[in-house]
């Protein structure tokens, strides 16, 4: 259907979008569990500079479907987060997100293999507007929401997986804020890249975000005093290398 479609456009241009699943099911396929965060894109750009379209009434449209859920807690109500970042129409004052967390129905992902595999979509369409936005401000923003956000989803659940995979450097703030945390203390981290190339290597020059180092590493919530993690991210006393960060 139409807003299938348009939902899938939205979330795998580039193709990684589409590994997601694909990771999920092949470790089905050798015997390992595994688990999965992936934004859910508010807004679907056809053409490079086109205008966006809204999405939400077609994700109703699947929810309302049964393809995908809202995830609940033990009490009933729906599960949310709030995490926080920069707000960027003023990066020196900090801003609180919501995220709110739905997954995909298990049968869509193998029909009929009882497959136990978990995808959990999350949804800030004000942060998770259009997949590779061209505002270097606004994709740090993504990124650090999304990294702050699986971690404090997996503890909400107490998911503690044996192995926590990033592929491309763009989710390490998950992994920055779960090192930092005794419960995942058991936890091997696995660092790929898909891409590459300089485009898949997440790295910041202030400069282009209207900020500087000390306040992009604030925000990821590296205090200053931390000299051992801020010297896996600091490059050159000046640009942020998420990439040198999920090596490290």
């Amino acid at each position: 259907e139409a807003a299938f479609r348009d939902i899938q456009n939205a979330n795998t241009r580039g193709g990684l979008g589409a590994y997601f699943g694909d990771k999920l099911e092949g470790l089905h396929d050798i015997g390992m569990r595994g688990t999965g965060f992936q934004p859910m894109y508010s807004q679907l750009q056809r053409q490079k500079g086109a205008a966006a379209e809204d999405l939400k009434e077609k994700y109703k449209a699947l929810i309302e479907k049964g393809i995908f859920e809202e995830v609940t807690l033990p009490d009933g109500g729906p599960l949310s987060v709030k995490v926080s970042a920069w707000d960027e129409a003023n990066i020196w004052k900090d801003k609180a997100y919501e995220v709110k967390v739905y997954r995909m129905v298990k049968k869509y992902h193998r029909e009929n293999t009882g497959a136990e595999i978990g995808s959990y979509l999350l949804w800030c369409p004000e942060v998770f507007d259009i997949l590779y936005s061209d505002s270097r401000t606004h994709r740090f923003t993504q990124e650090v929401v999304f990294g702050k956000a699986v971690y404090a989803i997996m503890r909400k659940l107490r998911i503690k997986p044996d192995i926590l995979h990033l592929n491309e450097a763009h989710t390490v703030v998950a992994a920055l804020a779960m090192k930092n945390d005794p419960f995942f203390d058991d936890m091997k981290v696995v660092y790929t890249n898909h891409t590459v190339v300089r485009g898949g290597l997440e790295i910041f020059d202030p400069s282009n975000c209207g900020s500087d180092p000390e306040r992009m590493l604030e925000v990821m919530g590296i205090p200053r005093d931390d000299l051992e993690i801020r010297k896996k991210f600091l490059r050159n006393k000046w640009n942020i290398d998420f990439c040198y960060g999920a090596a490290k």
